[in-house]
Order: C-alpha cells, then structure tokens, then sequence
C-alpha cells in the first residue's frame, strides 16, 4: 500500500493508523503476505463491519439504522406512564378508593420502571456487542501486523 492513503490493491482510503485494508486485506507495505491476510469471503465480512459504524451525523444514523430510538421512546413511554398513574392515584383518592391509590402510587411506576428497564437492557447488550466487535477486529489488526 501507499503512504497516500489509499490501498495499492483495491484504491479504497485507508484510516491513518491501518495496518491492513478494511476492504480487501492488504497490509500497508504490500508484498508477498497480501495473498494469506484473508480468506475469501472476509471482503464481504468487513464490508458489513464497516457499514454498521455510526457515522457522528445523526440523521445519517437515523436513516440507515444505526442509531436506535426505541431507548429514547420507552423513557418518553414511561413518563407518560408516570403522568397515567398520578391521574389514577388523584381519581382514586376523590374516589376514597385508598387501596388503588395506594397501587397507583407504588406499583404503577414500579411495574412501568422495570418494563422499561428491561427493554432497555435488550439495547445496551446490543451496543455491548457492537463495542466487543469493534474490540476484536482491532485485535486481529494487531495480530496481523505481528505475524507480517
């Protein structure tokens, strides 16, 4: 490869600290080790890697799915659940009706937290998979450039 920042073999641009081509191995000197980098379907492999990486531009993300909203509804979702269970816990108390104003006082957002919470989880173990993707193509980089 070229110091230019493009790749020698396949003329995509290469990020300043890449040992390799993301798109078809190469390393950055090139030569006679750019045959047994990849097999020869990690093309295809790093090209859906890469398309997963969010971009900074958020409409961008949004689009392309990249970026998820469902966090942002469920918390959005919950304090409607919150403004739902005080109007129950008002009716209930005009109503005299101690024991559901009791339950729409604690076990409403209780009930409604824990829902959220747990949707919510469901995100962030994908956002912690996504971090460990990124963590070990950066591993095989390194080792890539050990064994060159």
């Amino acid at each position: 490869m070229s110091d230019s920042g493009f790749c020698a073999r396949c003329g995509r641009p290469l990020a300043a600290e890449a040992q390799f081509c993301s798109s078809c191995g190469t390393p950055r000197g090139g030569g006679p080790g750019a045959s047994r980098v990849l097999p020869s379907n990690a093309r295809l492999f790093e090209l859906f890697e890469n398309s997963q990486d969010q971009t900074g531009n958020a409409w961008i993300d949004f689009l392309m799915f990249r970026r998820m909203m469902i966090p942002i509804l469920i918390r959005i979702l919950f304090v409607g659940a919150l403004i739902v269970c005080a109007i129950g816990c008002l009716t209930s108390v005009v109503t005299l009706n101690w024991g559901s104003a009791l339950a729409f006082l604690i076990v409403g957002p209780l009930v409604a937290r824990i829902y959220g919470e747990l949707v919510i989880l469901l995100f962030v173990m994908n956002d912690t998979l996504a971090e460990m993707r990124r963590t070990m193509l950066e591993v095989r980089d390194i080792e890539r450039t050990r064994a060159v």
